[in-house]
């Protein structure tokens, strides 16, 4: 019984080739396709592996029935020599995946030996083995120099991100609706635990509450529908809980806080217009600019929050502005950019 990928399948029989060692090869790589689709194995995986035998077929200049163990040695040198050394967990995915194709060229059932031997007089051997195959004993293979980043550091990079939304948007140019995105990505990432796949397949749909901690709302479970696969199968789902409280100046979210956030940011985006109407940016804005702000808009007082973040953060001048009347202001919204924007996104 033939089995997926055997010589016969993809090298007629009775037929000499013109150039035999370069048809014979490029059967193997087709064959070894063929076995690894009867796999279930991923496109990009079994092009990315074949790529790699026909590199280091160019690397040695033979034909796989001409391999030696001593050229897997001197590619694992030469990947490891400078100037562009690879990490050893890389160097040692490049030769697994060398291994795997010599355990299919010399696998009896698929008849590459019997094939190598009417043409050549000679046979493909396995030239990977425990002595010259690097083990995988560490369960963490990263730089030591890298580190994971601190809390002050990760809240630096958050607010650096969400900085640029306002500049884009105070300079009058485009693109800083996916400034907001992507900011919004990252503690998405991060609030989540996701990968970069997981997170750019999300949709609204898959976050939902979560009985057992109604204080999340809607966003108490986070429903990964991508998740990473095992090997043939289809990608896998899990089930990502909402762990961390998302807090405005000190008091736990409350119903209606987003939309008050929302509107906000729709506030200071007005204001920014204002600006730019009159030839003025945030970072050039004077007191008549914000005092003609103050007396012909009655959004004025929404945009307070986002002037204290602007002076304090150096991306716009100190302005005085007269106080905020009492009661102009629900007590639950936010004195700070940060939870206003933690809220927003």
């Amino acid at each position: 019984m033939a089995v997926e990928g055997a010589a016969h399948l993809v090298l007629a029989d009775g037929v000499v080739p013109l150039r035999p060692a370069e048809a014979v090869f490029e059967a193997m790589l087709a064959g070894w396709e063929r076995q690894q689709r009867a796999r279930l194995l991923a496109t990009s995986t079994i092009r990315t592996r074949v790529d790699l035998v026909r590199r280091f077929a160019m690397f040695t200049g033979m034909s796989p029935w001409e391999w030696l163990p001593g050229d897997v040695e001197d590619w694992a040198t030469e990947l490891l020599s400078a100037p562009n050394t690879l990490t050893r967990s890389t160097v040692r995915n490049y030769l697994n995946q060398i291994a795997m194709f010599c355990d299919y060229i010399t696998d009896t059932r698929y008849g590459w030996a019997e094939r190598c031997l009417e043409y050549f007089g000679t046979h493909p051997v396995q030239i990977c083995h425990e002595d010259n195959m690097p083990s995988h004993s560490a369960p963490y293979e990263g730089r030591p120099e890298v580190r994971a980043l601190t809390r002050r550091e990760l809240q630096d990079f958050f607010d650096y991100a969400d900085e640029q939304v306002v500049r884009i948007r105070a300079a009058g140019q485009k693109g800083w609706v996916p400034a907001f995105r992507d900011a919004t990505v990252f503690k998405v990432l991060y609030g989540w635990g996701l990968r970069r796949r997981e997170a750019a397949q999300l949709d609204l749909a898959d976050f939902s509450r979560n009985p057992e901690a109604p204080e999340f709302g809607r966003y108490g479970a986070c429903y990964v529908r991508f998740g990473k696969a095992v090997k043939g199968s289809p990608p896998r789902r899990r089930t990502v809980l909402t762990v961390w409280e998302w807090h405005l100046n000190g008091s736990p979210l409350q119903p209606g806080t987003a939309s008050r956030a929302r509107a906000e940011l729709a506030a200071t985006s007005r204001f920014l217009t204002h600006l730019r109407r009159r030839g003025r940016t945030l970072a050039n804005c004077r007191q008549a600019d914000l005092d003609a702000w103050l007396a012909s808009s009655r959004l004025a007082n929404s945009t307070r929050v986002f002037w204290s973040w602007a002076i304090k953060t150096r991306n716009m001048p100190f302005l005085e502005a007269p106080p905020e009347s009492a009661g102009s202001r629900p007590s639950s919204l936010p004195t700070t950019i940060d939870g206003h924007k933690h809220d927003a996104c």
